[in-house]
């Protein structure tokens, strides 16, 4: 009978092997968006180039920040409050 480290090992030989198999899977169909992105570019299809292109700027898009305030408190409302006073005052001087 296999003794408990034995089992470990087989386990973790197993969950390697599958966490390869996935990344391979992954990179498989990465590859196949990106030439079936370049084909739709080469076919001029503009809007359809675009909307495959969203994809990958929507993996590299950066999460949010928040703003803290000088005990280390997040300030969320002050934050919103400060982005909406830019934005009239962008608008206004744009004269929208």
């Amino acid at each position: 009978m296999p003794s408990t480290k034995d089992k470990g090992k087989s386990s973790n030989i197993i969950k390697k092997r599958e966490n390869k198999q996935s990344k391979q899977k992954q990179k498989l169909w990465l590859n196949k968006k990106i030439v079936q992105t370049d084909k739709i570019n080469k076919r001029k299809e503009t809007k359809k180039f675009f909307e495959e292109v969203k994809y990958f700027n929507q993996q590299q898009s950066p999460s949010p920040t928040n703003c803290k305030d000088s005990e280390g408190n997040v300030i969320i409302e002050q934050t919103l409050k400060r982005w909406k006073n830019i934005f009239i005052i962008f608008v206004i001087q744009k004269g929208h």
